[in-house]
């Protein structure tokens, strides 16, 4: 269900996986791959995102761009990535 619906209820079932020690472990195994897998996008997808919000691709925008994801990371992440 979660990866189903994406978003949020992604991040909600990361934050109940943190929580193995009040959750069945049926519930952590089965939630454990929001934490291990990045999700997958449709081929275009990133492309599609960039020209709703940017109004253009990410070739126009950036100089180098890479569409396959290393890992999923929260924005508090890359940040604290790219800060130091």
């Amino acid at each position: 269900m979660c990866l189903k619906n994406g978003g949020i209820y992604v991040k909600l079932g990361q934050g109940l996986v943190t929580l193995s020690h009040v959750l069945p472990a049926v519930y952590i195994s089965k939630l454990k791959v929001l934490q291990d897998q990045c999700l997958t996008r449709k081929s275009n997808e990133v492309e599609q995102v960039f020209r709703e919000d940017f109004g253009a691709s990410y070739a126009e925008i950036f100089e180098d761009f890479d569409e396959i994801p290393v890992a999923a990371a929260s924005l508090a992440q890359v940040s604290a990535k790219y800060q130091s």
